[in-house]
C-alpha cells in the first residue's frame, strides 16, 4: 500500500483547520497542521510535505514567505482564504484558490488541480 501524501494545512482558525484535516483524512491524505507562519516553515523544513493549503493571513502575518519556500522546494500548494490579497496577489498568481467559506467541491477541485 503506498504511503499517503502529506498535506500541510496552514490555518489559524482551529475549527477550519480541523474541518480541512477531517476532509483530507477522509480522502486518504496525512495532514500536518500549522497555525503560524513560523510553525509552517519549521514543518516544511523538517518533514515531507507533498502539497499544502495555505490561508493567506495567519496569526497577524501573511503566508507569502511559506509560499516562496514551497515554490523553492517545488511543493505545489493551494490558497484557502476569505481575505483580499491586495499587493500580495502576484505571489499567488496561478495558484488554485479555495474561497472561504469553502465547500467540499471547492476543496476537491483545488486538490486535484494541485496534485495532477
Amino acid at each position: 500500500m503506498p504511503k499517503p501524501q502529506a498535506v500541510l494545512i496552514v490555518e489559524d482558525e482551529a475549527i477550519i483547520a480541523i474541518d480541512l484535516a477531517d476532509h483530507l483524512d477522509e480522502m486518504g491524505f496525512k495532514t500536518l497542521v500549522a497555525s503560524t507562519v513560523i510553525d509552517a516553515l519549521l514543518i516544511v523544513q523538517s518533514q515531507q510535505v507533498d502539497f499544502a493549503i495555505l490561508d493567506y493571513r495567519v496569526g497577524g502575518a501573511t503566508t507569502g514567505e511559506v509560499a516562496e519556500v514551497l515554490r523553492e522546494k517545488q511543493v505545489p500548494f493551494a490558497l484557502c482564504s476569505g481575505s483580499d490579497l491586495g499587493l500580495a496577489a502576484h505571489i499567488f498568481e496561478g495558484v488554485p484558490f479555495i474561497p472561504k467559506p469553502y465547500t467540499e467541491d471547492h476543496l476537491k477541485a483545488a486538490i486535484h488541480s494541485v496534485i495532477n
